[in-house]
Parts: structure tokens; sequence; C-alpha cells
């Protein structure tokens, strides 16, 4: 029998989640990761027709399980939740953690004041969270970014403090946490103020190479305002930040090509581990809440260059079109 090996990248979002015990509207602004045969999702915001946006109180923690084939159809209705969580919280920090089997949560705009912890993990093993992942606490920060390294090191980036007038801080180095003393520690070289390398609202995603992060999109702070805020812009899809594990340096790289999407915020970016490419899905405008309608790139990171391409469809499946506040994973299946 021959094997042939296929990638299908899961989107959660707006789309209605319905769980199989408990009925929930769609979620914006949670966030997802894949641990063997499942996608697990925590938080996030829901939204109206009149686009009302509220904090769900239960159903933050829930998973897909995709050990056995079903449609599209079937997963829409297979939504489990788990009663246990961390407290109502969404644009958080989010990454899985494959050999442990687990996932880490961080900051975010909390639900409610309340002694939930910044950092938490869920071991989907045991079905219990650790709230006591690291003897120091670390700045509050949403719009950041978690990925998971070698070794079960986990490198935080970018987002933004505070966002009251005056109490507004933007992260200039990368913390990194290491699981094995629960510390945090902060990366030596700094990011540069001002640029578009302290962004929040940006994705990363790990390269194929194991050693580099790659950041796209997100806005920056650009300068100081006179109301004693800061002046934003969005960053540029032709500048790639990057981030070395290995050698602890951040670099700024530019594309090479015509193609260049469009500047967005609350898109995802996904590795194609085959290729080593990037996927890029979704997203919209700063200040805007309309999805922007190129929605789908794919960037070469040997090469530096973007391509787009038409989407087709599958068994009358109409894909998930223009969206963003989802979450996407690439899921690897043999057939």
């Amino acid at each position: 029998m021959m094997v042939r090996w296929f990638a299908a990248l899961l989107l959660a979002s707006t789309a209605s989640f319905v769980f199989a015990d408990v009925p929930s509207a769609g979620r914006i602004y949670h966030d997802c990761v894949h641990l063997r045969f499942r996608i697990y999702c925590y938080g996030g915001v829901t939204r109206d027709a009149a686009k009302n946006i509220a904090s769900p109180a239960d159903n933050l923690t829930f998973y897909l399980d995709l050990s056995m084939d079903s449609n599209l159809t079937d997963l829409q209705t297979a939504w489990i939740s788990i009663s246990e969580n961390v407290g109502r919280r969404d644009s958080f920090a989010m990454a899985a953690l494959p050999e442990l089997n687990s996932f880490i949560i961080d900051g975010g705009e909390l639900g409610s004041l309340s002694d939930d912890p910044v950092t938490a993990i869920f071991n989907a093993s045991t079905g219990v969270w650790d709230r006591d992942v690291a003897t120091t606490q670390r700045t509050l920060l949403n719009t950041h970014t978690a990925i998971s390294g070698a070794n079960n090191m986990i490198y935080m980036a970018g987002g933004i403090s505070d966002q009251r007038p005056g109490n507004v801080t933007f992260p200039e180095k990368m913390s990194v946490l290491n699981l094995a003393v629960k510390t945090w520690n902060d990366v030596a070289s700094d990011l540069q103020i001002f640029t578009s390398q302290t962004r929040f609202q940006s994705k990363a995603a790990l390269g194929q190479d194991q050693r580099t992060i790659y950041y796209v999109g997100g806005m920056y702070p650009y300068e100081r305002n006179t109301l004693g805020g800061f002046s934003y812009r969005s960053a540029n899809m032709s500048d790639i930040l990057t981030f070395d594990t290995v050698d602890s340096t951040w670099k700024t790289e530019t594309t090479v090509t015509e193609v260049v999407p469009f500047p967005r915020i609350r898109h995802t970016l996904t590795l194609i581990p085959s290729s080593g490419e990037l996927v890029l899905y979704g997203g919209v405008q700063a200040y805007s809440e309309n999805p922007l309608v190129d929605y789908f790139y794919i960037l070469n990171t040997d090469t530096l260059t973007w391509r787009t391409q038409s989407l087709g469809t599958s068994r009358e499946a109409q894909g998930a079109g223009a969206r963003y506040g989802h979450a996407g994973n690439l899921r690897v299946v043999a057939i």
C-alpha cells in the first residue's frame, strides 16, 4: 500500500463551536495547539451579530479529538469541554509542549481581577493545571507570542503591557522560561524601541531548523504623542523579524519579491514541517473590523519570498474564507 502524506491546516475561529456537553457561541482571540491526536483550545471572547463582545465564564478549556475519521460536519459538533481552567482571558500567548503532552498559556486580557496565575501549564495526560510554573512572576502582557524550543525552553516576545495611559510598556528583550528550574531569564540583546522590532499582535513560528523564530505582521509604537501615550504603525509584511535561539540574536530580514501581503494583525502563522515554509492565513487591518480579502500567503524562509495562490475546495467544502482572530494548526495525515 502506498503511503501519501498531506497536510491539513485546521482553523478555529468565528464559526460556532458546538460542545458535546454544553452549547457555546464561536470564539475569537483564543488560541489552540496540536498535541498528539487532539486540538486543545483555551479562552477567547464571543461576539454577537451586533458586534458586542463578551468573555465566557465556562468552556474555557476544550479540545477536538482527531483520532477517528470524521467529516467536517461531525467535527463541528465534537468539541469536548474540560471543567478545569485558570480563569477567563483572551489575547494571551500559548505554546504546545509535545514532549510533555502539555501546553502553556501566559498573560492576556484577564476577564476579572482574581488570583488566576499569569503563567500556567495544562497536562493533557492528567487533565491537571500547574499554577506554579515559575518561582518568579513577570509583567502581565497581552498580544505577545510564545514558542516552545529545544529542551522545553519557552520563548516569549513582543506584546504590550498595561494599556492605561502612562503605564504602557513594550518588552525590549526576549524572555525565556526554563521549565527544568522554573525560572525566567531575559536575553541580553535588546530590541530597538520605536521600530518594528517591538511588535504586538504579530504572529510567530519556529522554523524548520528548530532554532530560528520568525515574527510576521503586527503593530509597533513609533513615537510618543502629546497625550503621554504612543502613536502606532503597522509592521511592513516585507520586514521579517527573526530570533536565533542558539546565538540569542535578533535580526530583521527583508523579503525580495514584489508580492507582499497587506499589513495585518490577528492572523495565523504556521510551519509546514516538510518544506520549512510558513503559511500565513487571515488577518485584519489595524482599527478595522473587516477581514482582509488577501488572506492566504506562503513565505519561503530560505529565499525570503512571498507567494499566494487560490485555494481550491473538496467534497463540496467552501473553505474557511477571509477571517481574523482565529487559531491555526497544521496536522499531517497518512493515507
